[in-house]
């Protein structure tokens, strides 16, 4: 939720972080409450993009980084959302106005730009600065975040105490134990309590945020999984077609067959095994093309995966099925009858 600071009450640094401060420490008293933490951007959102970000000491191929997220976050921002402190940690109470600016990094912008190592460890202590004229010491690697949304590879990100550089407008990121809806009107009459005048926007739960971002994702998903189940319903009646009708042709063949001492059995069961395989050839062969096409899908839809074997097989095995009924049915009805009957239809 949005929580923005009247400018005209709340006019200076300290002033706004008073107010801010009441309010985190205020709501975390509230019951089923369990973190409270602060930022100007969340995710899922469009985050504030900076031009560069400048690394003291670098090459100058690296000393200017662009297309960097720049997130001003509060001390318990990431507990909050649970994002680990892989390296170093996070801010504290202690990092406000007159202390030494510091930042904390995403694990890609260690690992990827500030050669961190395999951890971002090798990142803590140096130095970047967002213009360049302020100089903070990284003290911390955290997992990275989708703020750009769940389909949208993880972009550098580097955050900031919002207590050393603090806005009018906030959000409150709220953790609860049960029902995050439900602790809403306790938040509300917290805040009057704060200040009368000041009601919180934008109020929603993560989950919300989360299934607004991918709206359109989930709308390509369902419309894909549509044609996907007529492609299956259409391949397997094309399959019974044209092996019912293959086997249908071979009738006067299983009566001679029969008509010559073969048993009804063994007859269905070498029509059904020679009707099989151009079926399995043609599934191993949409087996490959499935595998390469969920590999274009997995770029294009978050959580699509090429290791989902259980539909492989599931929809591998239906279409064997249907074209071992197909071959079956037919070819049983075939050795069952009269052999003298089927030579004289045919």
């Amino acid at each position: 939720m949005l929580i923005v600071a009247p400018p005209a009450r709340y006019p200076t640094s300290e002033r706004r972080n008073d107010f801010f401060d009441r309010v985190t420490e205020r709501v975390a008293t509230l019951p089923g409450v369990t973190a409270v933490g602060l930022c100007d951007y969340h995710p899922p959102a469009e985050v504030r993009v900076t031009t560069s970000l400048f690394v003291d000491g670098a090459s100058r191929e690296v000393a200017e980084l662009p297309f960097v997220n720049g997130v001003h976050a509060g001390a318990n921002y990431f507990g909050a959302l649970r994002v680990p402190v892989v390296a170093g940690r996070a801010f504290t109470s202690a990092d406000r106005i007159g202390a030494p600016p510091v930042a904390v990094v995403n694990r890609v912008l260690a690992t990827k730009l500030l050669s961190g190592g395999p951890t971002g460890t090798e990142a803590l202590g140096k130095r970047v600065s967002l213009n360049g004229t302020t100089w903070r010491t990284v003290v911390g690697v955290v997992g990275d975040v989708h703020y750009e949304g769940l389909a949208t590879p993880v972009m550098p990100a580097i955050y900031v105490p919002v207590a050393q550089d603090p806005e009018p407008g906030q959000n409150l990121v709220v953790r609860v134990a049960n029902d995050p809806m439900a602790v809403v009107p306790a938040i509300r009459r917290a805040l009057r309590e704060v200040d009368a005048e000041v009601a919180p926007s934008y109020v929603r739960s993560l989950d919300a945020a989360i299934a607004s971002s991918i709206t359109g994702e989930r709308f390509n998903a369902g419309l894909l999984g549509a044609f996907a189940a007529i492609a299956v319903v259409l391949a397997a009646v094309g399959i019974y077609g044209v092996v019912a009708y293959g086997v249908s042709q071979r009738r006067r063949e299983m009566g001679v067959r029969v008509a010559l001492g073969a048993r009804g059995a063994d007859v269905v069961r070498m029509v059904v095994s020679r009707s099989l395989r151009p079926v399995l050839a043609g599934v191993a062969i949409g087996l490959g093309a499935a595998l390469a096409a969920a590999r274009v899908l997995q770029r294009l839809m978050y959580g699509t995966s090429v290791h989902e074997l259980d539909i492989y097989v599931l929809v591998a095995l239906g279409l064997v099925g249907v074209a071992a009924f197909a071959a079956w049915l037919p070819g049983r009805r075939a050795a069952g009858a009269d052999p003298m009957e089927v030579l004289r239809g045919e």
